[in-house]
């Protein structure tokens, strides 16, 4: 039943007045036992809300622990492969295995264009993006605004903020909002990672506290590689010492 319904709180209800049962109905993932004839409202109350209550805070450590794994996991990738495509890859995999109802697109600034150009994506398609950013009549992006500002930006209703141009492209790919983080090292501003969670999914302080995080590390990674080796893997992984600041407004 607990790997069926992982994040549901279960108490188990038995006929037998047995500790042992109970200590190893706890150890298969119960967050309570309680005894036939044995069980009053009262009682059953406060059984319900403290197994509530436990199992959130099981799941809040669960999460703590993925997150933690998975930024060691991205911090040994970089170790074991000074190859910009090889950490995104890992980037990627990681992003959509701990955050399945999020997508991400990174873009890196190409100094010899001028722009930022899409280096990865996990759940979004990149490509409307991509074909918008060589139109000469456009206005700004999110990540170029979040570029040239080099400060964070999340916006909870993305379909229906007054800053967007290009509402009806949110709604037609189900995005719900936007969470854009500057990848910055050693004050440059390399490029920028944003991340999209789907319709009915908001973002928590926590996955921003995630995120964010994870984009510093990031940033680390492209700044180690770019000193590391003059030719990246990855075209787009070419950054200017000062990078043009983008013109002023949003999708």
């Amino acid at each position: 039943m607990q790997r069926e319904a992982e994040t549901l709180p279960i108490i188990v209800l038995t006929g037998l007045d047995d500790d042992a049962a109970a200590v190893e109905a706890v150890r298969a993932g119960a967050q309570d036992y309680l005894v036939k004839g044995q069980i009053d409202g009262r009682l059953l109350v406060r059984a319900l809300s403290y197994a509530i209550e436990r199992k959130r805070l099981q799941e809040a450590m669960r999460l703590h622990l993925e997150r933690i794994t998975a930024l060691k996991d991205v911090n040994v990738a970089l170790t074991a492969n000074l190859n910009l495509a090889s950490v995104l890859e890992v980037l990627c995999e990681k992003v959509g295995r701990w955050l399945p109802d999020f997508g991400m697109a990174v873009r890196l600034w190409n100094c010899e264009q001028g722009l930022l150009e899409s280096a990865a994506t996990v759940n979004f398609d990149d490509s409307w993006w991509q074909s918008t950013v060589l139109r000469p009549d456009r206005k700004a992006t999110l990540s170029e605004t979040v570029f040239a500002s080099k400060q964070p930006l999340v916006i909870s209703d993305v379909a229906n903020e007054s800053r967007i141009h290009f509402p009806e492209f949110w709604r037609r790919t189900g995005v719900s909002g936007y969470l854009g983080i500057p990848l910055i090292a050693n004050d440059e501003t390399l490029g920028v990672i944003s991340f999209f969670p789907k319709q009915g999914t908001q973002f928590t302080s926590q996955e921003i506290e995630f995120l964010s995080a994870l984009a510093s590390q990031a940033s680390s990674m492209a700044a180690m590689l770019r000193a590391t080796s003059s030719n990246s893997s990855m075209s787009a992984a070419c950054f200017c010492k000062r990078a043009k600041a983008a013109s002023a407004g949003s999708w």
